[in-house]
Formats: structure tokens, sequence, C-alpha cells
């Protein structure tokens, strides 16, 4: 079922926006939502150059996802051995909701650990030959975060610095996260006992997952944040269309596409019990906007009944707390890179 509605999306979106595949423009902007490997089976009939492109793009990604397994093997071993609890968020935590999990891409682990053992988790990756700091590609080389940003991080965001390491000159990336998500703007926490409770152990993975009901809330308290909150995130202004990315909503789409009636029905529980309300119907409106998939009628009257300025999907933060609005919809933001970049130099991010 999955991947019928995943074929049907993807087809959606590029009908709309009226891709043509052999123009490779056009095909980059969906390399850089991510989305590009899951339209595989689109290019069976298209032009050599393309399909060898996708094909050396998959066979890297087949050794991504070897490389990542055998790291969180390493690290739940590790991990265990010293008492510490985390639960697997994003990335290949969404392995079930895929045909087939190389075609959905990610750079990194990201976990999610109590606070309180935070700390013990970055010596721990240290001893394993982890730095805390930042891979620079151009000269294949990681630096160390200075002092203050490792404190800013633990002070004012919902994760830590970077912990990174080469292996066989590649970058391994792991996120260690002690929120649920992004810290400030009125954004009300769910406590990680909470999270622990609402876990648990995938005998695929080995280590602990959300059940999906909390996948759905955390996949969409993050894409709000990153896309509504975006000029506080490590982005640099001048380069804004990393505030929307599709892959995220087709990650929501599916999971909500597998989850039964009882499932639904949570979700609307916890999003008032957590405060999350305006992040899920953000993302529900989100879905509307560029596919027809059917959302439960319970969640679409929500969706409906509750509609505020803070889940307008034209709608961001700047850094004064302020919420304006794109002059741009949310198609051209998507898509239409040179018109995004041209409107951003006249936005207002301050005030």
């Amino acid at each position: 079922m999955e991947f019928n509605i995943l074929q049907n999306v993807l087809y959606e979106i590029t009908q709309k926006n009226n891709i043509d595949f052999n123009d490779y423009d056009k095909y980059s902007k969906y390399n850089y939502h991510k989305i590009d490997l899951l339209m595989l089976n689109y290019f069976y009939n298209y032009d050599n150059k393309l399909k060898n492109l996708l094909l050396s793009e998959l066979n890297c990604e087949c050794n991504n996802y070897l490389n990542y397994r055998i790291i969180l093997n390493d690290l739940t071993r590790v991990f265990n051995q010293n008492n510490i609890k985390f639960i697997l968020i994003k990335g290949m935590s969404l392995n079930s909701i895929y045909p087939f999990p190389v075609i959905r891409k990610f750079k990194d682990i990201d976990l999610i650990i109590d606070f309180a053992q935070i700390s013990l988790a970055e010596e721990i990756l240290k001893k394993e030959g982890y730095t805390q700091g930042y891979y620079f590609k151009n000269i294949n080389k990681i630096e160390s975060a200075k002092k203050n940003d490792i404190i800013f991080s633990k002070m004012y965001k919902h994760e830590t610095v970077n912990m990174v390491k080469l292996l066989n000159g590649i970058p391994i990336n792991i996120d260690l996260n002690f929120l649920f998500q992004w810290k400030g703007f009125e954004n009300k926490q769910i406590p990680f006992n909470d999270l622990i409770k609402n876990s648990y152990l995938d005998r695929n993975l080995n280590c602990r997952i959300l059940n999906k009901v909390f996948m759905f809330l955390h996949l969409c308290c993050h894409y709000y944040n990153e896309t509504t909150r975006f000029v506080f995130s490590d982005y640099v202004l001048g380069e804004p269309t990393n505030e929307l990315k599709l892959f995220r909503i087709i990650d929501i789409i599916l999971l909500l596409s597998s989850m039964d009636n009882t499932e639904k029905t949570k979700i609307l529980k916890y999003s008032e019990k957590y405060e999350i309300k305006n992040q899920i119907i953000y993302c529900l409106k989100t879905i509307n906007a560029f596919s027809s998939f059917l959302i439960d009628d319970n969640l679409q009257k929500y969706c409906n009944d509750n509609n505020v300025i803070e889940n307008d999907i034209d709608v961001y933060m700047t850094k004064s707390g302020k919420l304006k609005t794109w002059p741009i919809n949310i198609y051209q933001r998507a898509f239409d890179f040179e018109l995004k970049n041209n409107v951003i130099k006249n936005m207002d991010f301050i005030e």
C-alpha cells in the first residue's frame, strides 16, 4: 500500500510542477529535495546518461546505508555497555515505511538521549574516534568545534554539536539530541521518559525507535521548526532553499498512510496534551498543498477548525520573533530557486 501511495504522490508532484526528467536543471531540484532515488522507475526509458547518474548515486547510497548500519550496531553495543538509554529518530528509523530502505537518503544517525546522559555519551563517542566538530568536504578534513559553540548548543539548542569521524575517507556523522523539538519559540517539550514509554525495540535495527504516533509527532515538529524558524538554524542567509525539503513531507505521508484509525486518533490526543497542534496542522496543510493524499476525516476537521496564522504554510519567523508571510507561494519556494533567491534579498529576517 505504501509503495502505491509513494508512486502516486511523486507522480502528482512531477505533474503539478511540469517536471521533465530530461531537463537536468529541473532534475537537480529533485536531487536537492532528496527524492530523486524514489523515482527510479520513472527513468527506465530515459537517456542513458541520466540513468547512469542515478545508478551511480544508488550505489553510493547502498554503501552509505551499509556503513551506517555497522556504525549503529557499534553505537548500540557501546551505549548498552554504559547503560545509556537512547532512541533512534528520523533517517534509518523510517526504514519500514519505504519499499527499499536505501532509496530514502540520509547523511547521519540521529539519536535522542536524556540530557543527564549527554556528556557521558559525548565522552564515549570521543573514545570511539569521533570529534565534536565539522567536516569540510573541500579539504577532506574535520575541524573541532570551538568551546563557545559547544556550550551554546547545550544551552540554546535541541542537540549538541555534531560528532564526526572519517571512515575510509567518508564522514560519519552522529547527532545527539536531548530535546524532542527545537528549544524556545514557546515550544513545549515531551519528557524523555514519555518518549521511552512510547518507543519499542526494533528487531531489525536492534535498537529502540519511536512508535508510529510519536514518530509522526516528532517528524511534524521537526519539519515545522525547520521550515518556519530557519533563520535560527545553521543555514546561511542567502541560501534560503534549505527551509523546505520535500523528502520530509513524503516521510510524513508514508508514515500516516501506515497508521490505523486508533493511532490517528492518538495524534489528536497528544497534539493537545503536548501543545503541538500548530506543528501537526502545518504539516497536514502542506500535505494538502502538494498532494491529493486523503487525510483522515477527523484530522482534516481538526486542521480546518484550528486555522490560525501560526500554522499558515507561507509564514516564517524573523529573528525578533515576529511572524511574517512569504511573498511567494509554497510551490515557488520548492521549485523556483532563482525566484526565491531574488525574493529573499528584499525580505526582512531581522525585525
